[in-house]
């Protein structure tokens, strides 16, 4: 798991990253087939990882989400994936997704972050009222106390970079005007939003530490456990740095799921099983939804050479990118 971390502080290269990755699932996955083989026959409806101090970067959800069982299971409906950052009660209730605020910094070098936001009008049909703020323009015009549904999309910066994070920001050094610890802090908990989308490179990233001490319990401090403190809330994360691309198909299906069903943590796994099984006609048929021709031209072009059966996107580094978080 070093290896995961160097790639996190950008110390090693995105085609090492993905090997190292790849032969930690292999490595882990002769450990999990005795799990597997419990949840073929003990047919849970939930899987629930607890996360510490010592499996920080653990693939967990990528090593279930290799196997074909496993998929096959969640794309029956019959399983979910969930992390768990804090332990602590959950006043959640499932009730439907009626409004959606998108927030987003516009930076060149991630042109599809308005797209993503864009695809609550374009594919999805489940909310009543949408909102897509530019964080440039309008940050002190932001109004979260009546939307479900919050989507950040922007820069990602780790918080265990911090020597404490209570000085930490969204996306870090990229940004003076992200989120900072002390705001959410201060002002989420008291708002009632269901979900929360951190749409960004290393928000899952979490630390056991402030500037004095390290701490002794296993609960950690995130961003992901920060958004939570509303109780009533699920939060997506994105585990490490990743192409702006891969959110944006990520939000795609995880729409056009709650459109089938208005269910966040059954629309989140059957996503990720969607990126799994996804071919390059479909992969192009989602690009389509970019609205600037020249950026939609471009990135189709990135894979027009791939076989119409490929699947692009049946990658660990893809389809473990992103962890669901909730309470108990």
């Amino acid at each position: 798991m070093k290896k995961l971390a160097m790639y996190q502080r950008k110390e090693t290269t995105l085609l090492n990253f993905k090997q190292t990755l790849r032969e930690l699932i292999n490595d882990s996955s002769t450990h999990f087939s005795n799990i597997i083989d419990e949840i073929v026959e003990l047919k849970p409806r939930e899987i629930l990882i607890f996360s510490n101090k010592l499996t920080q970067l653990f693939p967990t959800m990528s090593i279930l989400n290799s196997s074909e069982i496993v998929r096959r299971i969640i794309d029956n409906n019959e399983l979910n994936i969930a992390y768990i950052p804090i332990i602590s009660e959950s006043k959640r209730t499932s009730s439907s997704l009626k409004t959606y605020t998108g927030i987003f910094e516009p930076f060149k070098e991630l042109p599809l972050l308005e797209g993503e936001l864009e695809l609550s009008n374009n594919v999805s049909n489940i909310f009543e009222t949408t909102e897509i703020l530019n964080l440039k323009a309008s940050k002190q015009s932001i109004n979260l106390d009546k939307t479900d549904f919050i989507h950040i999309a922007s820069h990602g910066f780790p918080v265990s970079s911090y020597t404490d994070p209570i000085f930490s920001t969204i996306s870090g050094p990229n940004s003076n005007l992200s989120f900072s610890f002390l705001e959410i802090q201060r002002e989420f908990y008291a708002y009632n939003y269901q979900v929360v989308f951190l749409s960004m490179c290393d928000s899952s990233n979490y630390t056991n530490r402030n500037y004095f001490k390290n701490y002794n319990t296993n609960e950690n401090i995130s961003f992901p456990s920060l958004f939570l403190l509303n109780a009533k809330s699920i939060v997506i994360s994105i585990n490490w740095p990743i192409l702006d691309i891969i959110p944006f198909v990520f939000t795609y299906y995880l729409f056009e799921e709650l459109n089938i069903n208005n269910n966040i943590e059954r629309a989140f796994n059957k996503a990720i099983v969607s990126l799994c099984n996804m071919n390059k006609l479909e992969l192009i048929h989602i690009l389509g939804f970019i609205s600037d021709n020249k950026l939609r031209e471009k990135k189709i072009h990135m894979f027009k050479n791939m076989s119409d059966d490929c699947l692009p996107f049946k990658d660990p580094y893809i389809y473990g990118a992103f962890t669901l978080n909730k309470l108990l």
